[in-house]
């Protein structure tokens, strides 16, 4: 995960500066059918079965459920986490916060493959500010973006400069 650009040394979920029970990101990882999900970072159970949002956990069948009620098939989304390693049980914001941003090179390392149009299904907060750095949650986050709102870095450098 270091040569992805990683940083486990400021990471509060990580171990002594290293991935601990951890997940990537799963599914096409390079022909996502329309979509990429963007989800928080793995559960306890996630890191066991090696995937976010799977279908033992609460969320992760609500999420299956609601991609076979549309005919989505789950393997064919890339699924990505929006932090590697599992968190401990009481979490505040200040940890996810540092773990996203630890974690935030990663996440362009995933996602480097995908085609620059895919839409991208951000689940949550903790997504959202993987992928643009905002903290914004859903009820306050909704719709498209414009076009300058992009994946990875240079194009997030590119809005911030059209923004000044």
């Amino acid at each position: 995960m270091r040569s992805a650009g990683c940083r486990c040394d400021v990471c509060p979920f990580a171990k002594d500066g290293k991935p601990d029970r951890y997940v990537l990101a799963s599914g096409s990882k390079t022909e996502p059918s329309g979509v990429v999900v963007l989800g928080d970072g793995p559960s306890k159970e996630g890191v066991k079965v090696g995937e976010v949002l799977h279908p033992g956990s609460q969320t992760g069948e609500e999420f299956t459920a609601l991609l076979a009620e549309a005919g989505i098939v789950r393997d064919d989304l890339l699924i990505v986490p929006a932090w590697a390693c599992v968190k401990p049980e009481l979490t505040k914001d200040v940890d996810e916060r540092a773990a996203v941003e630890a974690c935030r090179p990663l996440v362009d390392f995933q996602l480097k493959d995908v085609p620059k149009d895919t839409p991208v299904l951000l689940m949550g907060k903790w997504a959202t500010r993987s992928v643009d750095g905002r903290e914004k949650g859903l009820f306050s986050t909704r719709g498209f973006r414009d076009d300058k709102w992009r994946l990875g870095d240079e194009r997030r450098k590119e809005k911030e400069d059209d923004s000044d």
